[in-house]
């Protein structure tokens, strides 16, 4: 038999070596150039959104499957949506 591999969608891709909040702000200070504490209150409030701000300390094997795909989510979320919007020309 072959083994089954799981769905991508389902599996969450967060650095297990860091806790939730950090996998939520890593992205934002490297990637946008946030500054920290930006990235931080950005974080907060998008774990807030999802019910996991009494979570934000613990790693990414404390957490449940469905934990860890909203910590994941809010993380693309905050590359998404940035907070100030570049001017179109």
């Amino acid at each position: 038999m072959d083994a089954v591999t799981p769905n991508s969608s389902q599996t969450a891709e967060l650095f297990p070596h860091l806790t939730v909040l950090s996998n939520v702000t890593i992205a934002q200070i490297k990637v946008l150039k946030r500054s920290g504490a930006a990235a931080d209150e950005k974080a907060r409030m998008l774990l807030a959104r999802v019910g996991l701000s009494s979570r934000i300390t613990k790693y990414p094997a404390q957490l449940s499957g469905g934990q860890q795909q909203r910590v994941a989510g809010q993380d693309t979320l905050a590359l998404i949506f940035r907070q100030k919007a570049k001017p179109t020309d």
